[in-house]
This record gives structure tokens, C-alpha cells and sequence, in this order.
């Protein structure tokens, strides 16, 4: 009988299902598979679940001195009802290794391996992932050290897009001037790319994990020199600029 309806419904009704429902109808036939895969269909059940907080999944992390580390899901259909915890496929795993989270948007997560410095976006639900192409990181001329890295994902409403941004801080050891390099990667175009528009206050360093929200990443800065002080800092995915707001006194 689903044969006889207009695709147009059958969108309508795979659209209100759950992931793993939608895995197992990849295999009713040629026609599906192609709709389901199909990234219309694709934003369509991403909203859906999103309005009706379908699909709501918990990544737990089993770390013990001893390696290795490991992944598992746990849905929880209802905010008093958890299912039962099951391991997860986890790519870029090599024995002996850590494999870390970076961060996450609409079900897609950052990750890293720490020893190969190979950096991948993941859907642990369907099991598939991409791996980012290696960046160098150039020291500018004058600076011996690069302090600290931070990774950044999320989802750039304008362009259809998700991205991955990477801030590196160099410093010379005893000294408090800083600089910055900024790169921002897209996964539609498979591209790092350098961001001309800098860091916009070198005094400061992040303080907080990012958070994407509306087609931004946001983060809290804190002064160097102002014990306390704490900026937040947004960067628009989509017009790739920083901008500064002051926190409330």
C-alpha cells in the first residue's frame, strides 16, 4: 500500500520517525534510500526533531587511567526515561590513544585524536564521519611558542553550512604580548581558510567552552591583566567577523 502513495506523504511520515527507524528503511528499496538520504529530507527531519526534542541522545565518556577511552549513546525518549547505555562505533580510535570531544551541533560532533592530531566531524547515529584535512599551524615571525588551541563547531544559518574554527595563541615565555591565528573550515567546501579579521583584543583569553547559538559561536574572554573581567566574545559563521560584548558590571 506505501507503494500507491504520493512521495509526498511517504516524506511526511518518514519525517516524523525516529533515526533508527529511518536506518533500517534504507533498505525497502532504491527509491527510499535515495529520499532518505536526500538533504532535503535530511533539514526536514532535523526540524522536526528539533521541535518535538525527538531523538534526544546522551554521549557518555568511559575514561579510566588505563586506556583506552570509550563512547556510548544513551537515548532518553522523556525527560524521567533513559534507555539503556550502548557502545558506540568511534572513528579515529588507534589502542592506546585518546579520542576527544571538541564540541557539537544538531547531532554532529567535533572530534579529535590526540595523537595523530587527525580532527573529524561525526554523526554517531548513522555511524559516518569525515575527516578534516591537516592545517598547519604558522608561528608568526618573532614568537617561539604557541600557548593553547581551541576548537570550535557550528552550524552558519546564511550559508547552509557547518564549520569548524580553530584559535591558536602564541606568546614568547616571560613576556605578555600575544597574537593569534584564526582559521575557519567548511564543511560543504572541504577548505580551511585563514581569517583576516584577527582576534579582536589580545589581552585576553578564553575562558569558557564555545556555544553555538544562531549561526554563532560565543565564548567568554577573560583580561590578562584585570583579574575577574570577562568579556563575551561571538563569532559570525556566516560574515566570518568577531565581535566583543562587554558583560554586565
Amino acid at each position: 500500500m506505501m507503494s500507491l502513495l504520493p512521495i509526498e506523504i511517504i516524506t511526511e511520515i518518514l519525517s516524523r520517525l525516529p533515526v533508527k527507524s529511518l536506518l533500517r528503511f534504507l533498505c525497502i528499496s532504491k527509491t527510499w534510500n535515495a529520499l532518505i538520504k536526500h538533504s532535503n529530507f535530511i533539514k526536514l527531519h532535523l526540524q522536526r526533531s528539533l521541535e518535538n526534542n525527538r531523538d534526544r541522545t546522551l554521549i557518555l565518556e568511559k575514561f579510566t587511567w588505563d586506556l583506552p577511552r570509550y563512547f556510548f549513546s544513551v537515548h532518553f525518549p522523556t525527560e524521567n526515561h533513559f534507555e539503556n547505555a550502548f557502545k558506540l562505533y568511534q572513528p579515529l580510535y588507534n589502542p592506546g590513544k585518546f579520542v576527544n570531544i571538541l564540541d557539537y551541533c544538531h547531532g554532529l560532533v567535533c572530534i579529535r585524536n590526540n595523537w595523530s592530531e587527525e580532527i573529524a566531524i561525526w554523526n554517531p547515529l548513522i555511524r559516518k564521519y569525515r575527516k578534516l584535512p591537516k592545517e598547519p599551524i604558522l608561528k608568526p615571525s618573532g614568537f617561539t611558542n604557541s600557548k593553547s588551541r581551541k576548537m570550535a563547531f557550528g552550524y552558519d544559518l546564511r550559508n547552509d553550512d557547518y564549520k569548524a574554527l580553530r584559535v591558536t595563541a602564541f606568546y614568547n615565555r616571560g613576556q605578555p604580548l600575544k597574537e593569534f591565528e584564526v582559521k575557519v573550515y567548511s564543511l560543504r567546501s572541504h577548505f580551511w581558510r585563514k581569517i583576516e579579521h584577527q582576534w579582536p583584543k589580545k589581552e585576553c583569553t578564553i575562558s569558557s567552552n564555545s556555544a553555538s547559538l544562531n549561526g554563532g559561536l560565543h565564548w567568554l574572554i577573560a583580561d590578562d591583566h584585570q583579574l575577574g573581567a570577562e568579556c563575551l566574545l561571538a563569532f559570525d559563521l556566516a560574515k566570518e567577523k568577531f565581535r566583543l560584548f562587554k558583560t554586565p558590571v
